[in-house]
């Protein structure tokens, strides 16, 4: 489920963790607006196992960050308006993350299959 304001910022609840809808945002010049979870083991994919999450999008919380990202903790809703504030006050321009690149698929690719 997507909340966008004016695009300029969307935020995601609920599955999945790890999306690539951050990254569809962040590529926009968007601020992508990341939940950090009070209860960090999650369950992803239909899995039975609990893996532990710090926040909706890990990879955009700990390798992206501002001003692509605005973290915000999950019970405060004054962490989340300040989140969309910021978001609605910047221009971002499109952004993509090296490891996202075609160069770098191309490059894991040939790394998994030997190449």
């Amino acid at each position: 489920m997507c909340y966008c304001i004016l695009m300029h910022a969307p935020s995601y609840t609920g599955d999945p963790l790890l999306g690539p809808s951050a990254m569809d945002a962040i590529s926009a010049g968007a601020v992508y607006i990341n939940p950090i979870y009070k209860n960090k083991a999650k369950k992803i994919g239909g899995r039975d196992k609990l893996q532990n999450f710090n926040s909706q999008h890990p990879y955009a919380e700990n390798f992206i960050g501002e001003p692509s990202v605005c973290n915000y903790n999950e019970d405060s809703a004054v962490e989340a308006l300040s989140c969309v504030q910021y978001a609605l006050s910047k221009e971002i321009e499109p952004f993509i993350p090296k490891d996202f690149t075609q160069e770098a698929h191309v490059a894991r690719v040939k790394t998994i299959f030997g190449l």
